[in-house]
């Protein structure tokens, strides 16, 4: 995961609330239906060192499985917090690693890409 460091402000996870809005014609009144919350999303840059690196990323796409991220950047309830050779990571389970966005190759053959995770709920 590329982080710029910046410890006072860092994306989290977004959620959308799915709602309808019905007007009452030559009313100045609305219905609201409150249709419920999507899911949570969040998308990281990430960097691989090569194109095998990056096919083994791309293998896991569409399934489920654990995000690992170091823990200041976490706010989900669900996350298991623990000390990995000195470093705190949040382990946060039942993510789906959804999809690959803006794909660059370096020169190195490294691949930079924005990857983008989802998740039911924060609990």
């Amino acid at each position: 995961i590329l982080w710029d460091g910046d410890v006072a402000n860092m994306p989290g996870w977004e959620q959308p609330s799915h709602y309808a809005v019905h007007h009452i014609p030559g009313s100045d009144r609305n219905i609201v239906q409150l249709l419920g919350n999507g899911p949570l999303s969040r998308t990281f840059r990430v960097l691989c060192e090569d194109r095998a690196a990056y096919a083994d990323l791309c293998a896991h796409k569409q399934t489920q499985g654990s995000l690992r991220v170091p823990a200041r950047m976490n706010e989900v309830d669900a996350a298991f917090v623990r000390d990995l050779h000195g470093d705190l990571v949040a382990d946060i389970p039942d993510v789906v690693l959804l999809e690959f966005t803006g794909v660059r190759v370096w020169v190195d053959g490294a691949i930079e890409a924005a990857a983008t995770f989802w998740r039911s709920g924060r609990t």
